[in-house]
């Protein structure tokens, strides 16, 4: 994994996120939007979208593993052999901005839909995120069915 940081996240973090993103929807559309997290999701992650590529989910499995771990976030995490499912039970960015007082955007999870599906762009995953209710959603990445 490329970034391994430790300690707490800067404390505006998940706010800053969410400002950008709406910023980014609102002045240039979801198309400009999504070209900014394409560029991060293949750029900043270029590491586990090869994985990915190869067939090998063990680097994405750690990132989010890692990352919600981090944030201290409940969720489970199923691996199997084609099939790996994430279910956040409480997302660290909308947990703190609720915590701060600060607007929630369904920005924020479509940057997440994006990410995964540009990760497994291309490639022998598919990603579907299905969302529970606020802040509580569940991320699948099957394996394509062989052509």
């Amino acid at each position: 994994m490329r970034y391994r940081e430790t300690g707490q996240l800067h404390p505006t973090f998940h706010d800053s996120v969410r400002f950008v993103l709406d910023y980014l929807a609102d002045h240039y559309g979801e198309e400009g939007m999504a070209a900014v997290v394409k560029a991060n999701a293949l750029e900043v992650h270029r590491s586990l979208k090869e994985r990915l590529d190869q067939g090998d989910p063990t680097e994405l499995v750690s990132h989010w593993i890692y990352y919600l771990g981090r944030e201290k976030a409940p969720y489970r995490i199923s691996v199997e052999p084609d099939r790996i499912v994430i279910e956040v039970l409480e997302c660290p960015a909308i947990r703190f901005l609720r915590k701060a007082g600060r607007p929630v955007s369904p920005n924020l999870c479509r940057c997440t839909r994006l990410t995964n599906e540009f990760w497994c762009e291309g490639g022998p995953f598919e990603a579907t995120l299905e969302i529970l209710e606020e802040g509580h959603c569940r991320q699948v990445f099957a394996r394509r069915p062989a052509p």
